[in-house]
């Protein structure tokens, strides 16, 4: 939205959609923890909320992600069952070569321990928006990132209900069909 990418047209749509009363959106709170435009991560939860009502996104829904140390805000995350394999499952899909536990992923490529990468960073907060959709039970999931789209078969039998590009997913809520390859 920022970027006023191609996509941005269609989201502001599915969120006028929403102020209208007629679907719901809602976003995944661990959006807090991604790279931020100007570089580095945002400080606090609050500057995540300025950056949504900067782009008029403040009336969404925020969904609380899995708790995950270092990247999820204190009050803004629900802890994981030990039982529950969801997010390794997804991890797996999504990136297979990408260690799933920070602590091996530095380990095998030399890194401190105690430091951060950009690309575990990153796969950790994709496979935690995945995740928090399916735990909060949304209907369809909402992105322009081809990886989900390419996987969206496998990641269906995990639970993920609808995975749509936001063109998609206006089609969608406006009561429409969309493309039959997905």
């Amino acid at each position: 939205m920022e970027d006023n990418r191609a996509c941005a047209p269609y989201v502001r749509t599915l969120v006028d959609l929403h102020r209208a009363g007629q679907i719901i959106v809602a976003v995944s709170a661990i959006g807090a923890s991604e790279s931020l435009r100007s570089g580095g991560y945002a400080a606090t939860f609050s500057e995540f909320q300025s950056k949504l009502s900067g782009v008029n996104f403040d009336s969404l829904e925020l969904l609380p992600p899995l708790a995950c140390l270092g990247l999820a805000y204190f009050d803004y995350y629900v802890l994981a069952d030990d039982s529950d394999t969801l997010e390794q499952d997804i991890h797996t899909v999504l990136f297979p070569t990408i260690e799933f536990l920070w602590e091996d992923f530095a380990s095998a490529r030399g890194l401190p321990i105690d430091g951060s990468d950009k690309q575990w960073r990153n796969a950790k907060c994709d496979v935690l928006t995945l995740c928090c959709y399916i735990q909060h039970d949304g209907d369809v999931f909402v992105t322009s990132d081809s990886n989900f789209h390419k996987k969206s078969s496998v990641l269906s039998a995990l639970g993920a209900k609808v995975i749509a590009s936001p063109q998609e997913a206006v089609i969608i809520a406006q009561g429409g069909q969309r493309s039959p390859n997905r």
